[in-house]
Parts: structure tokens; C-alpha cells; sequence
């Protein structure tokens, strides 16, 4: 089984809404395979980080819709949040 489709298991079986399975399952469709893995392998070792993934993913987005009515208050939305990502990141890779 290749690990596209142990991604899409596992965010299948996950507690996400459906509407968050349904975006994640177009995220793994339509990103390039070494991303879909690079995820995979997080997540095969950290199963239980879906949902801050999903929350990080589903924060992003509004910080890249508000970039053009608020420029610098998406900016600093953004910045907050790749801060918190580089914190946890660096925080799975120390466990």
C-alpha cells in the first residue's frame, strides 16, 4: 500500500468533520508525491497530530484570504502561525 493511500486511511478513520476529511482527501490528490509522503511520515509516527495539522492548515487559509483586504494583519496572522509551526515541528523532531 503506498503511502498516499495510508494517508487517505488514515485521515479517513480520523475524528476530523467530514467536510476537513474531504479537503484533506484533495490536498493528498493534488499535492506532489514527495509532500503527500514527507506528510505521511509525520503523521505515521504522530497520528494524533492530524488535528493540529488540520487547525494550522485551516488558520493559514484565512490569513491567505485576508492578505489582500489586510495586508498587514494577515502578515502578522502568518508570521504567529509559522512560529507555532516551527515550534512544533522542532518539538516532534525532539521526541
Amino acid at each position: 500500500m503506498s503511502n498516499k493511500q495510508k494517508f487517505e486511511q488514515l485521515v479517513e478513520s480520523s475524528q476530523l468533520p467530514e467536510i476537513d476529511k474531504a479537503e484533506w482527501q484533495m490536498i493528498i490528490n493534488e499535492s506532489p508525491e514527495n509532500l503527500v509522503d514527507a506528510f505521511y511520515e509525520a503523521l505515521e509516527k504522530y497520528p494524533q497530530e492530524l488535528v493540529w495539522f488540520n487547525d494550522i492548515y485551516k488558520r493559514k487559509k484565512v490569513a491567505l484570504a485576508m492578505l489582500n483586504a489586510n495586508n498587514r494583519e494577515a502578515r502578522v496572522l502568518l508570521d504567529e502561525i509559522y512560529e507555532e509551526e516551527k515550534n512544533k515541528l522542532e518539538q516532534l523532531i525532539t521526541k
